[in-house]
């Protein structure tokens, strides 16, 4: 016999999009019938790898520039949006 688990109504999801030109964040809900696109952040950056940290929340984020060193960035908002 199997059981179908439905997800808890409070889930979002949240989609990275690291380029070139910055860090693109697409908010959703579990069901995805609302979206909500934010971005760019950190524009003009070059972003090398972009990551949620489940522990807390928080974004982690790489920065590959040719001009200038790479960074590792860590931010304090917790993906709100």
């Amino acid at each position: 016999m199997s059981r179908t688990i439905a997800p808890p109504q409070d889930i979002r999801l949240i989609l990275l999009i690291a380029t070139r030109k910055g860090e693109w964040l697409h908010h959703s809900d579990a069901k995805r019938k609302t979206r909500n696109a934010d971005g760019p952040h950190f524009l003009g950056h070059t972003i090398a790898h972009l990551e949620l940290d489940p522990r807390d929340g928080r974004f982690l984020l790489a920065t590959a520039e040719r001009r200038s060193p790479q960074g590792l960035y860590r931010s304090e908002d917790r993906a709100v949006n």
